[in-house]
């Protein structure tokens, strides 16, 4: 089945009709941002109510070109009649998907401090339903935390209530919150609703007095600031995308298309970025040293060269933590074996890497590969470089901690990191960037607010992110970016355009369990991401497997063998078109993370008719077999299965597939693999 997907957007007004999709998006822009008294966005200047004011201020919209896909930019320009503050609004619609996004820049434009700002809305907005009895439900993914339920679904009946997200400790997806949403208006129709702010937004949906109507506020959460003469400050980016179907996942495909489509990592000719098959270098080193403290150049090279020999070429060699100066494990230093606390040293350790990082780049090229290396700029910890040489680029807390977050939002902080960075990847030969983001921000943007400004270190940090990752792409036109915070705490529309999760969560490195829930949970909303498996085993290998793959095992272990790991790449490979098709959860949204049950996926691309399976039976579950009711299958043909397992063919109707197929595994711990294809 297709999905139906209207074919223009009505999602920008204060008053957002769900069901109506009869205004043309350019028509309905100019009604709604420059004709309209009920802007989408609200705010607060000196305790009044921007509804109160807005329809006095002069309004100028101009329109931009259209691109070769239809998409439109516009611009809003809002002054006040003392022409001392003005908002600029960026619109963008997508009529392919009926979406439409914007974000808000507020401008002091008079030579005095501006009036108090506060209770920013970026999304002010109230959805309405010609249905009587609307049956709102709200379906979004768990934040993560290193844990077994990171990503789970999470749902929520809206009906007299109001709920309100917020993400913890000042990371986008971490813990409590996570910035994709399916508003369902009833089981056909409702809208996707993405956030673009890496720091602390806060998101809330409210059941209104009328039946009919639900209200939507979205934002970065408790600023309350006055602007500096000539200052700027921009909000959270908000996309809403239309959808209609047979169910919500219907939806969820439609947003994970949008993602694909308008934001996803572009290459310097335009071209989509395409999640790797990464290997990393030998990973975790001899006691008491862990991840890469003790890796030394020979090693390196003797790693690529195992892989050239073997025939085993991954597409990126990763490089994660523990390669700078202050790790050097063999002499034991103070602060050696420790590439948490020697974070802010961005030099190659000169007595592992004499010559650099370079000489393990030029192998890895002449190999046909990539060189992908970690970072950790944000966080400099007590006594490295960074932190003797440039302390008033960094911000400290009062309690003692020895992690120091480097201020982004000081220019000469983003200008000293831009370069520092810059010129060390350039230096060594590195392809694509790893970043990593250690610590809880929060504390330390609040503790640095000046009075009366809450909130404007956090924006400061935010909008130097942004320009640091804009800076690599630009001078760097082929490099991917790989976003990791702890393993997936800082996933938004923002991250989500400039970067992929290539680990996705630091939850049980390997464990199948986990990897299963969490490829269960993130496929409903976001195409890209991966994961890492460490050994040949076919459970978990399947368990691991992702848009993007890390194969983290040990080459020169006895434990896995050549064969195996030809077989881990050739399956990668041959299965990695599926990952950014169409997602099916296929075991509902209850209990995904007990031992005692059984997990079944599907990825379905209706371009080609074809597809792929996978079910688990886990450790623990008693059942042999698992009824799976297929998706995107056209019950009225015929589809030919392959199973990986057995290596056999059979042709099936698709009524059987849709209405209930039966997978037996007659042993718990063990997985079932198909692939299906339209018969012509």
């Amino acid at each position: 089945m297709m999905l139906i997907v209207t074919a223009v957007s009505t999602v920008l007004a204060r008053n957002v009709s769900v069901a109506d999709n009869t205004v043309g998006s350019e028509r309905w822009v100019r009604q709604t941002f420059l004709k309209n008294s009920d802007l989408p966005f609200s705010f607060t200047l000196d305790g009044k109510n921007s509804d109160t004011f807005l329809g006095k201020w002069s309004r100028k919209m101009v329109a931009g070109e259209n691109t070769a896909d239809g998409v439109k930019n516009y611009s809003l320009e809002l002054t006040s009649p003392d022409k001392a503050l003005r908002i600029n609004c960026e619109i963008t619609t997508f009529p392919d998907f009926s979406a439409a996004e914007w974000v808000l820049y507020f401008t002091n434009l008079s030579d005095t401090d501006s009036p108090q700002i506060s209770g920013i809305n970026a999304a002010d907005l109230n959805f309405t339903t010609r249905r009587k009895t609307p049956d709102w439900r709200l379906y979004t993914a768990r934040g993560t935390s290193a844990r077994d339920n990171d990503f789970n679904p999470l749902s929520y009946s809206l009906a007299d209530t109001t709920i309100h997200f917020r993400p913890s400790e000042g990371r986008s997806s971490s813990v409590s919150a996570f910035p994709f949403y399916n508003l369902a208006e009833s089981d056909t129709e409702g809208m996707c609703l993405a956030i673009g702010w890496s720091g602390t937004w806060f998101a809330d949906f409210i059941s209104d007095t009328k039946p009919n109507s639900l209200g939507f506020k979205t934002g970065m959460e408790g600023v309350d600031l006055f602007l500096y003469p000539g200052e700027t400050i921009r909000t959270p980016r908000v996309a809403i995308v239309q959808w209609s179907g047979t169910d919500r996942i219907d939806g969820n495909n439609t947003l994970r298309r949008f993602m694909l489509a308008h934001h996803s990592p572009r290459l310097g000719n335009g071209e989509p970025a395409q999640p790797p098959l990464c290997m990393s270098f030998d990973y975790g080193d001899p006691a008491p040293c862990g991840e890469y403290e003790s890796f030394t150049e020979l090693l390196g090279r003797a790693v690529v060269e195992r892989h050239r020999n073997f025939d085993i070429m991954p597409e990126v060699f990763w490089l994660d933590a523990g390669w700078y100066e202050g790790n050097n494990a063999p002499a034991s230093s103070e602060q050696g074996c420790g590439w948490y606390n020697t974070a802010g040293s961005w030099k190659a350790d000169p007595h592992r890497f004499p010559n650099g990082l370079k000489p393990i780049a030029d192998d890895i090229h002449k190999a046909g590969a990539k060189f992908m290396v970690w970072f950790e700029p944000e966080r400099v910890y007590e006594g490295t470089t960074i932190d003797r040489e440039h302390p008033e680029m960094l911000i400290k807390l009062n309690d003692g901690n020895k992690s120091r977050l480097l201020n982004l939002g000081d220019p000469a902080a983003l200008d000293f990191i831009c370069r520092t960075i810059g010129d060390f990847i350039e230096e060594n030969g590195i392809d694509y960037y790893r970043q990593d983001f250690n610590m809880a921000p929060a504390p330390y943007w609040a503790q640095n607010d000046p009075e009366g400004r809450k909130g404007i270190t956090e924006i400061r940090h935010i909008e130097g992110l942004y320009k640091f990752w804009d800076y690599l792409l630009e001078r760097f036109p082929e490099m991917l970016i790989d976003n990791c915070a702890s393993g997936g705490r800082r996933l938004d529309l923002e991250t989500s355009s400039r970067s992929m999760p290539l680990w996705r969560t630091d939850c049980s490195y390997g464990e199948p369990t986990c990897m299963q829930s969490h490829e269960y949970g993130l496929s409903q909303y976001l195409p890209l991401h991966g994961t890492g498996v460490f050994n040949t085993d076919i459970y978990c290998t399947r368990s691991a497997m992702s848009s993007a793959y890390d194969w983290g095992g040990e080459i020169f272990s006895y434990r896995n063998t050549v064969k195996s790991i030809r077989d881990v790449v050739a399956m990668y490979k041959e299965l990695r078109q599926y990952y950014t098709a169409d997602f099916y959860p296929l075991s509902g949204d209850g209990d995904i993370n007990g031992k005692n049950i059984w997990i079944a996926w599907q990825f379905n691309d209706p371009a080609d008719k074809s597809g792929i399976v996978q079910a688990f039976r886990r450790d623990e579950a008693p059942e042999e077999n698992y009824i799976v009711k297929l998706r995107g299958i056209d019950p009225d043909t015929d589809y030919e299965l392959y199973d990986y397992d057995t290596a056999t063919r059979e042709v099936v109707n698709g009524r059987i597939l849709t209405d209930g197929y039966n997978v037996t595994l007659p042993q718990p711990r063990s997985s079932k693999l198909l692939r299906y294809r339209q018969v012509q």
